[in-house]
This record gives structure tokens, sequence and C-alpha cells, in this order.
């Protein structure tokens, strides 16, 4: 190979990276529902930091713990209030969730995109493109997950 293939290579290699790392970020989620163990973005917050994704997952804690659903529900928006629904517009890059709730952080995350970029330019480099296309498949399902 020479150096143009190798340098037009890694142009692509680090427009496809950069394109999935900045796809990823709609997969960052701020919380982890404590009923489901899913991550969200909206969802209940409870004076006690619980965390319910929907309205089931909310109805669930609140009967759990032994309330009426219709009566706590009746408190929204008043001096009684403990618990509402609401959208978590930014999320920490120091600590978030992907969708199936597994915690992540900026740390994890950059660590597993640059070794799975190094791994696929070297198995371009070496002409080996099952090898390269086996990461680049990898690198597609770490930003399913995160």
């Amino acid at each position: 190979m020479n150096f143009n293939y190798i340098y037009t290579i890694n142009q692509i290699l680090t427009h496809m990276i950069t394109t999935i790392i900045l796809k990823t970020n709609k997969y960052r989620m701020a919380r982890r529902c404590d009923v489901t163990g899913k991550g969200m973005n909206e969802g209940y917050i409870f004076n006690d930091n619980y965390y319910a994704c929907d309205e089931e997952a909310a109805k669930q804690y609140v009967t759990s713990l032994g309330y009426n659903w219709g009566d706590e529900l009746k408190k929204i928006n008043t001096a009684d209030e403990w618990f509402y629904w609401t959208k978590w517009e930014q999320v920490d890059p120091e600590k978030f969730y992907d969708p199936q709730g597994k915690e992540w952080n900026l740390t994890q995350l950059n660590h597993a995109f640059k070794e799975s970029y190094n791994k696929i330019k070297e198995a371009i480099t070496k002409q080996d493109f099952k090898t390269a296309y086996k990461y680049l498949e990898l690198l597609i399902n770490l930003n399913d997950r995160g």
C-alpha cells in the first residue's frame, strides 16, 4: 500500500467513527429506571431519588408503599407533592446510562471507541478486510449500547 491510500483510509475511518460517536450521544440516558432497570431521559422522580420511566412503573412504586395511585396523582402540583414527571435535557458526561441501563462514563466510552478504531485501522493496513469488518461491527454494536 502506498501512503496516499493509507491516508485515504484514515480519513474514511475518522469520518466513520466521528459519525458513530456523534450518533452515540442520543443514546446517552440521564437516569436509570428503578423499576425496569432501563436508561431514561424522562420519567417520574420521587423525593427519595427513586426514578420511574413511565406511569406503570411509578404506579407500581407508589402502590408498593401502600398508597393509592389515584389519590397520590391528585397531590401533584400541590404542597403535598412528593413526585412529578420531568425531562432531563442534559446528561452528565461523567456518569450516564445506555438504553439497557448499563452505567457508563466518558473515559470507558472513549477507550472502547479508540480500541476498536485502532484494530480496524491495523486490519485495513494489512488488507485484512474481514477482520476490519468484524471490528467495525463491534464498534457499531458499542454505539447501540452507548
